[in-house]
């Protein structure tokens, strides 16, 4: 299907892991939303597998520093 609508072969696994990995990293309720998704029995395997929401806070608060320290003032003594 995604190989007409697309022109590119996407496997129904690689759908799974990007819908899994964008409803615990976006979603309120995180992995337990994954699990639900996905079918799993247990939030431990999808906070394995598809969890990286604390990366992505990481990586955000990195941005925002960089942002920040961006808008500074700063004069250079030469």
């Amino acid at each position: 299907m995604t190989a007409r609508a697309f022109g590119v072969r996407v496997s129904i696994h690689r759908l799974r892991d990007n819908v899994a990995t964008e409803a615990s990293e976006h979603l309120t309720s995180g992995a337990r939303a994954a699990t639900a998704l996905l079918g799993h029995r247990s939030e431990r395997t999808v906070q394995r597998h598809y969890d990286h929401s604390t990366g992505l806070a990481s990586a955000q608060e990195f941005v925002d520093k960089i942002e920040g320290q961006r808008s500074m003032d700063v004069e250079l003594k030469l």
